[in-house]
């Protein structure tokens, strides 16, 4: 190698740590042994040996495995910004797709927007609020606040919805929840008239009328399809609902006559057992549920009291005709009342009769 001399001006002199330092005549000082070169190819010049061995050394004393500016980073390194790299492009695709794309389908596709126009995004299928929200965030920069009052009347709630202390939107319903929802529609069709009607979403009220009426309708085909219940299947009566499970036929039934049903329960193992009362019949009913092991104790006392019953809607028939009205049962009570009334009239009147004598 080599050897490079100390260049005019600088003198080179020994420390007390045992290292050398270059001392200029104007007062500068080096640790690493100073070298002319061209100005011309300052920028351009490869430094030398000596230059690039003493960084060699200072990074292997901060711990950085002996790399350089001028030689390739260590495997850890090079791992740390691989996966520094990774995540920031993750991170700007996922802003990017945010931009261009829709919401996740399913969790697995994304859902393109069907307009590919710049600016122009397909609504449809989307809450009001979401629209609202989303709407504002890319053409203002205000957010919607909401503020409601009651009407004149005090019978229905308005809803207000304001951007930047303005109103913008407005609605009026019995129904809190309603207000609102109407409320966004009116704002987003008069902030972007181009972009939104009032057709693209149902009033509320009218689609639970309808979720109402196809409920019905699917519980009365439910019925039709089931046909009679027989009184021995007893998985069937007591999943039944509406005033025909056997704890309530039983209570209304004891309630029309002026009697109550008793009911007790104890634990046996893993099980409740439930006993009943009524009309001086006794029966019980096991199960791990508390409320099935009532439902059957009340069913077992139901057929103790109607054994001729074959089926649960010939039973609960029964019942409703047990509760009309006994014309011929009145008219002897009427009868009896009336003779114990004259009985009583006769008595009073030979009560007075004594007291006068």
């Amino acid at each position: 190698k080599k050897r490079m001399s100390v260049p005019a001006d600088w003198k080179a002199l020994e420390h007390e740590n045992q290292s050398t330092l270059y001392l200029h005549k104007d007062g500068s000082v080096s640790w690493t042994l100073p070298y002319e070169v061209d100005p011309s190819d300052l920028k351009t010049h490869k430094p030398p040996e000596h230059v690039l061995e003493t960084r060699k050394r200072k990074r292997e004393e901060k711990g950085e495995g002996g790399a350089s500016l001028f030689t390739p980073p260590s495997s850890d390194v090079a791992q740390e910004r691989a996966f520094w790299l990774i995540a920031e492009v993750t991170k700007r695709q996922k802003q990017l797709n945010r931009i261009a794309y829709g919401d996740y389908k399913n969790g697995l596709e994304l859902k393109k927007w069907k307009s590919l126009k710049p600016g122009k995004v397909d609504w449809s299928g989307k809450h009001p609020a979401a629209c609202l929200m989303e709407w504002c965030k890319k053409n203002t920069s205000f957010k919607p606040a909401f503020q409601t009052k009651p009407s004149a009347d005090a019978r229905s709630t308005i809803t207000e919805v304001l951007l930047d202390s303005k109103i913008v939107g407005s609605a009026v319903s019995h129904n809190k929840s309603n207000s609102k929802f109407l409320a966004m529609i009116d704002a987003l069709c008069k902030l972007s008239p181009k972009e939104f009607n009032v057709g693209m979403w149902e009033d509320p009220t009218k689609q639970q009328e309808n979720q109402k009426k196809e409920d019905q309708k699917e519980a009365d085909n439910k019925d039709d399809s089931m046909g009679p219940i027989h009184i021995d299947d007893t998985a069937k009566i007591i999943k039944l609902t509406g005033n025909m499970d056997p704890v309530t036929v039983l209570k209304n039934y004891c309630v029309t006559n002026g009697q109550t049903p008793t009911y007790s329960s104890q634990r046996e193992e893993d099980k409740t057992v439930i006993t009943v009362l009524a009309f001086g019949k006794t029966s019980t009913g096991k199960a791990k549920q508390r409320t099935q092991a009532k439902q059957q104790a009340a069913l077992n006392v139901l057929r103790l009291l109607f054994p001729k019953a074959k089926t649960w809607d010939g039973l609960v028939g029964s019942l409703h005709k047990t509760n009309e009205v006994n014309w011929s049962v009145l008219s002897d009570l009427a009868q009896e009342l009336l003779a114990v009334h004259d009985k009583v009239k006769d008595e009073d009147q030979l009560q007075t009769k004594k007291r006068r004598m």
